[in-house]
């Protein structure tokens, strides 16, 4: 059976973190796909979403999304092992 790219993942993050468990592991990676999403939405805004910023009144602030996925990442890490 070809083990799935999320099973490989899983494991690789055990092998690099000894206090991780698998569960750990795979709520690590779907934490991070969230993350991923979002923070990837934040700092790419659509016209539209930029205009109604405007119209509204509000100050948009761009977000780096390679210095801020890296923090957060070190954050979600030291979260899970501690």
């Amino acid at each position: 059976m070809v083990k799935s790219k999320v099973g490989s993942l899983t494991d690789l993050l055990c092998r690099l973190f000894p206090s991780l468990t698998v569960e750990d592991a795979g709520e690590f990676l779907h934490v991070q796909f969230v993350l991923v999403c979002g923070l990837y939405s934040m700092a790419n805004l659509t016209e539209k979403q930029l205009k109604a910023m405007e119209v509204a009144g509000l100050l948009h602030t761009r977000v780096d999304f390679d210095s801020h996925f890296q923090r957060a990442e070190s954050y979600l890490i030291r979260g899970f092992v501690g």
